[in-house]
């Protein structure tokens, strides 16, 4: 992966499905979601970076080195026992973090203060057959959500992982892509 500029505004390349919406972009699929959240940036900052608070959503941090170019290893469900290792490859507080690793892709996060909370638009760039997108898309819906309820301070309970709910979301994709 690299540290290029991804999109993070709508245009007419983007297909809703769903919540998320994806397109093709030099062979890989981008997937964006955008979320409005009662909380200040900070809060939401906070849980981006905070290790404590990405076990509550993402994944447990073994390793956060939160400079550009800072090593990180992520470790939760699917990634094994070593993780998913990367780089921190974007980091302006407050507004933008992306975080490049090989198994995930790049994570990239944009954050905009509206009134009230803030305006998230988070996207995935990854290289993924056609038949694994909406699996895919399904993943990062559902940690979204996971991140929301992170924001209020519930953890997720890995081991009792809502797969059913998975499962419809993932099935909405499959639907809304024909």
């Amino acid at each position: 992966m690299s540290n290029e500029a991804l999109p993070n505004t709508p245009d007419d390349s983007f297909a809703p499905m769903a919540d998320g919406t994806v397109t093709i972009r030099d062979g890989r699929q981008l997937m964006r979601f955008e979320r409005d959240v009662p909380h200040p940036v900070e809060r939401v900052w906070q849980a981006l970076t905070d290790p404590e608070l990405l076990d509550y959503w993402l994944a447990d941090a073994k390793e956060l080195d939160l400079v550009e170019g800072g090593r990180l290893r992520f470790v939760c469900p699917g990634t094994g026992e070593e993780g998913a290792a990367g780089t921190v490859s974007t980091l302006r507080p407050m507004t933008e973090l992306a975080y490049d690793t090989e198994f995930f892709g790049l994570l990239h996060w944009v954050l905009t203060p509206i009134p009230g909370g803030c305006h998230v638009v988070s996207t995935v760039w990854k290289a993924l057959p056609e038949d694994k997108v909406p699996e895919m898309l399904a993943n990062w819906h559902v940690h979204m959500d996971f991140f929301g309820d992170a924001l209020d301070g519930k953890r997720v309970d890995w081991e009792n992982f809502p797969l059913h709910v998975w499962e419809e979301i993932r099935d909405q994709y499959v639907a809304a892509a024909g």
